[in-house]
């Protein structure tokens, strides 16, 4: 089982983050959890379809203050309306990453939610950029919600993806996609990818998965395919009609990024559906099993 009791949602009141904000009440709804929604203040408006555009005059960031109260109450009402619990909170302005990071930190956060724009370069804006840097160095893990997302309503989770390498901290990951598939009353996917299969790997990669089913005491439908590993699980969720991808990540940068740190990332930036990110360290929100 999972406990969360505290979910931190970061918000620029744009149209993407408005996509997150469904996705989090749900969450929160789930396991009877404070929603604490976090404005890092920044020189920004919004352009037609929603996104951040900066602007360095200080008259227009008084009147854009002035506008945010406005959404401040409609994210509130939306809240109260579908039973949630919501925590407040402006920090001022400076590095929105370190930021959210210091405030899950110092307030206990047990998973942020976070919207992403899924693009690579100089085209990805605000929190495209920050979800990237959230999953990597966050102290709990993450739940990206892509722009695709339905903006309104968050879907039901009926099937789970658990995509796993054979590592130790693969075990982790399918822990807390079993915990999830438990809280959501979903199905799961188990996947291993090779990426350069040879004679007889499919049938081994397959033998190994159900050791690992078995010794974790998961019900899982057991797959194995071929090819790059974060365009076949991406490829894969989109067949199998995949609501959740449980993915981990040793949240290591440069050099010392091993092989899941680096296909989650690209997981994350291009999957069609919500990504949620187990970290290698930090406190463990899953509870000891029952006697």
């Amino acid at each position: 089982m999972l406990q969360i009791q505290k979910v931190l949602l970061p918000t620029d009141f744009s149209l993407l983050a408005e996509r997150a904000l469904a996705h989090a009440m749900h969450l929160a709804r789930a396991f009877a959890a404070e929603l604490h929604v976090v404005h890092v203040a920044e020189m920004h408006e919004f352009d037609a379809e929603g996104y951040a555009v900066y602007f360095p005059e200080q008259g227009a960031y008084a009147s854009l203050l002035d506008r945010l109260s406005e959404k401040w109450e409609v994210l509130a009402r939306t809240a109260r309306q579908q039973g949630v619990s919501v925590v407040r909170a402006e920090l001022t302005p400076g590095d929105p990453a370190s930021q959210l990071r210091a405030y899950a930190e110092a307030y206990g956060m047990d998973v942020i939610v976070m919207a992403t724009h899924g693009r690579d370069g100089v085209e990805r804006l605000l929190l495209g950029s920050i979800a990237e840097e959230e999953i990597r160095r966050a102290p709990c893990p993450v739940l990206t919600i892509q722009s695709n997302a339905d903006p309104v309503l968050a879907p039901a989770i009926r099937r789970i993806l658990v995509p796993v390498d054979f590592s130790d901290f693969a075990r982790l990951s399918l822990r807390y996609g079993s915990a999830l598939a438990e809280a959501f009353s979903a199905r799961i996917d188990l996947l291993h990818v090779l990426e350069r299969p040879r004679q007889r790997d499919q049938g081994n990669a397959f033998h190994t998965l159900e050791q690992l089913a078995q010794e974790e005491d998961v019900a899982a439908n057991l797959h194995v395919a071929a090819g790059p590993a974060a365009r076949s699980i991406r490829d894969f969720a989109v067949a199998h009609q995949t609501d959740l991808i449980v993915i981990g990540t040793h949240g290591r940068t440069g050099l010392r990024r091993l092989l899941m740190g680096s296909v989650t990332e690209q997981v994350v930036r291009r999957a069609r559906c919500p990504v949620f990110t187990v970290k290698s360290f930090g406190r463990s929100l899953l509870l000891p099993p029952e006697d």
